[in-house]
């Protein structure tokens, strides 16, 4: 089984989990417990996709689409019109079509543009991470609400600081032996109040994730980090960090169970 295939398979399985049975299913699933890549995929999708299905349901849907939909299809695609299929079957498959292809179509549109469902969340919920005054807050409601996607995948720590590196993006010194003890799966390079900041992740040992924000000291003022070394929950994750002479260093759960205090050193 490739990738593409298992990808297939677990949008469906996502949508009914009493699929778990099916062989093909487990076979995705085992594929994506050993593929990093195809395990940020599949979280990320069981994050993003209510995200956008309650949005996209409070879309109105014009009067008039499917005949917009209907003649933009013959225009497109003449060949459809000359090799027709019997009446009642081309109105049933014309009628599925007209009320699913602008939800489908920017659903998937959606997913493949970080920054339009990133503008569509704001919209929608008014809040974004900037809002947050404390990073703390910020990145934990990063985490919590909005749709991301890595920018490099690899489980090299090594080429994950050289990453961020060229990109003169913050990084990182010295690691707690508990937290480079974990599988990396790969960082990304984003900005917070105008600040650069930069985002690694692992998977713990139970298949769950730790990120870890790192943030330059010296661009940020004292109130922005102050208190960060204290455990403490903030939109529902748990939270805690640590200071360097040149780095703010903070770790945030992926889900309210994960526990990042081992990580900590």
């Amino acid at each position: 089984m490739n990738k593409q295939r298992a990808k297939e398979i677990l949008s469906t399985y996502m949508k009914d989990s009493s699929m778990e049975t099916d062989p093909e299913v487990q076979q995705a699933l085992d594929l994506a417990e050993s593929d990093p890549e195809l395990l940020e995929w599949m979280q990320l999708q069981a994050e993003v996709d209510p995200v956008l299905r309650d949005t996209l349901s409070d879309i109105p849907v014009p009067k008039d689409l499917e005949a917009r939909l209907l003649e933009t299809v013959r225009k497109e695609s003449p060949t459809v019109a000359s090799t027709r299929p019997p009446r009642r079957l081309r109105l049933v498959g014309w009628g599925i079509a007209a009320t699913l292809l602008v939800s489908i179509s920017t659903f998937w549109f959606l997913r493949q543009n970080e920054d339009i469902v990133q503008n569509l969340q704001h919209s929608v919920s008014g809040v974004s991470p900037d809002d947050f005054s404390h990073f703390r807050d910020g990145m934990a409601y990063y985490i919590n609400d909005v749709y991301f996607r890595l920018d490099h995948i690899t489980k090299d720590l090594d080429s994950i600081e050289s990453w961020l590196s060229n990109r003169e993006s913050p990084v990182y010194e010295d690691l707690p032996d508990a937290l480079t003890a974990l599988d990396p799966i790969g960082c990304k390079q984003l900005q917070w109040q105008g600040l650069d900041v930069s985002l690694v992740c692992f998977h713990t040992t139970d298949g769950r994730i730790v990120h870890l924000f790192l943030l330059d000291r010296d661009a940020a003022t004292d109130s922005q980090f102050s208190g960060i070394d204290a455990v403490a929950r903030s939109s529902g994750l748990e939270t805690a960090g640590w200071v360097s002479p040149s780095t703010v260093y903070l770790l945030v759960g992926s889900d309210p169970s994960v526990d990042i205090e081992f990580a900590l050193g």
